[in-house]
């Protein structure tokens, strides 16, 4: 299914859909509170304006030092749709790690929030040449440094107040961005030496999302709880952009800690996240079972066994009347009350970053949520396999995107080629031209290879 060609377009064609749908919300003073697509555009709209105002053009950088958010999707947004291209973060980089982003990135502005990323800012700024302007989220934060410090607010107010005739000026000087511009700039650590700034283009991760939709169905009903930090590839791409693209809804969770809490408030259709959390789901789940009673445990595995018969594909008998009887008596006394943990209206969780064990994916179909697992890197923006939701193969990261090309070398490396694949490695001529071959294939440094069925599955690093 083939989207626009930029992330702005893609976004306006939504806000034009479904202007009074949420788009985003995060909890405040105790309840959920909304962004509908239409408050969300006008919001990038006068921060595109700010940024311009303050001197941000077409081309410049800024980076995001802020976590999941409404602020974090307005800056991206209004960045974009400018012209300019943002690097994010990860709030847990050390100060010599950010300050490496930031000069390497040549960064003109950063929007900032929190004490802890003040903090960082503020011991690395005067080291920071290009870095002329600080919008801090909070109201009131001290100027950093020798940089033009504003906050969001004043910056949106300057947005809103813009005068006709620098509203002209912007309109006859600000360039709308293509597919092949520079989106995001996201600095990914490899295993030896400095950060590398992947280059990611408008194109590239359009693309992505295309191919995303023809292998995994996102509905503008779905809701996704979002966990996993937006300075990541997987969570940019997935748990992002293809949700607004789709008019879906994003819940931001409140924290790690409150997952469990935020799941059966929001009770999400699709979670995003890493085998590391489902991991965790699972570790609970036994806790309680080997905490219950004898009987309610014997009930327990009864149901486990029967469920792992009717899900098995390779079974048989997993259609005999006998066995879906069994399977319908378990989904009500067990399965049932296990997917109530997770909110009751889970269609599938989504599982990357790392792979997922077959104990784990065994686990969530023999209860009856489909676990779909991908595979991608940063260069790929990300993702160039996925399970498809009719027939998940465990064990296997899927079958690649029907946009995205890929070969072996006669090691075994998995090598990619398509749409979605990276310009390069920003300032870094040598990373390039050892990652990116001339016929424009990626080297990704994994060894892979397809299964009789056509799925991918990672066999060595």
């Amino acid at each position: 299914m083939k989207v626009a060609s930029t992330i702005p377009e893609m976004f306006q064609s939504t806000v034009e859909k479904f202007p009074d749908k949420t788009a985003l919300a995060t909890r405040e003073s105790g309840s959920w509170v909304p962004v509908t697509y239409r408050e969300l555009a006008g919001k990038s709209a006068l921060f595109s304006k700010s940024l311009y105002l303050l001197g941000i053009r077409f081309g410049d950088r800024v980076a995001l030092m802020l976590g999941n958010s409404p602020e974090w999707v307005i800056a991206d947004l209004g960045t974009l749709s400018l012209g300019a291209a943002d690097v994010p973060l990860y709030a847990t980089l050390a100060d010599d790690q950010a300050k490496h982003i930031l000069k390497d990135s040549g960064a003109k502005a950063v929007v900032v929030a929190g004490d802890e990323q003040l903090g960082k800012l503020r011991k690395i700024a005067d080291g920071l040449p290009d870095l002329q302007l600080v919008i801090t989220v909070e109201e009131g934060a001290p100027a950093v440094g020798s940089k033009r410090t504003v906050s969001l607010a004043s910056a949106m107010k300057m947005g809103s107040e813009m005068t006709a005739e620098d509203e002209k000026e912007m309109a006859e000087k600000a360039k709308t961005p293509g597919e092949n511009d520079l989106a995001s700039i996201i600095y990914t650590s490899g295993t030896t030496g400095l950060s590398k700034g992947v280059m990611l283009s408008h194109g590239n991760f359009t693309s992505n999302v295309s191919g995303i939709y023809d292998s995994l169905q996102i509905l503008p009903t779905d809701k996704h709880l979002s966990f996993l930090p937006l300075s990541h590839a997987f969570e940019r791409t997935a748990g992002y952009y293809c949700l607004i693209g789709a008019g879906a809804a994003i819940y931001y969770a409140e924290s790690i800690e409150k997952i469990g809490d935020n799941i059966k408030e929001v009770k999400p259709s699709i979670v995003i996240s890493v085998p590391r959390l489902f991991e965790k789901m699972l570790g609970k789940i036994k806790d309680k079972v080997a905490a219950a009673p004898a009987i309610r445990q014997k009930l327990f595995h009864w149901a486990m066994d029967v469920g792992a018969k009717v899900t098995d594909p390779e079974n048989p008998d997993r259609n005999s009347i006998s066995l879906l009887i069994q399977y319908a008596i378990a989904n009500k006394l067990v399965f049932s009350k296990l997917q109530q943990a997770f909110g009751g209206n889970i269609r599938f969780f989504v599982s990357g970053g790392a792979a997922l064990s077959m104990d784990v994916a065994l686990f969530f179909r023999t209860i009856g949520i489909k676990v779909a697992e991908g595979y991608g890197l940063t260069e790929t923006t990300p993702v160039i396999s996925f399970n498809p939701l009719e027939n998940v193969r465990p064990g296997t990261v899927g079958k690649v995107l029907s946009n995205v090309e890929i070969k072996f070398l006669d090691d075994g490396e998995l090598l990619v080629k398509g749409p979605s694949v990276a310009k390069g490695y920003f300032n870094n001529y040598e990373a390039t031209r050892d990652a990116f071959d001339s016929d424009g294939w990626f080297h990704t440094g994994d060894i892979a290879e397809l299964d009789s069925q056509g799925y991918l599955k990672l066999t060595d690093r």
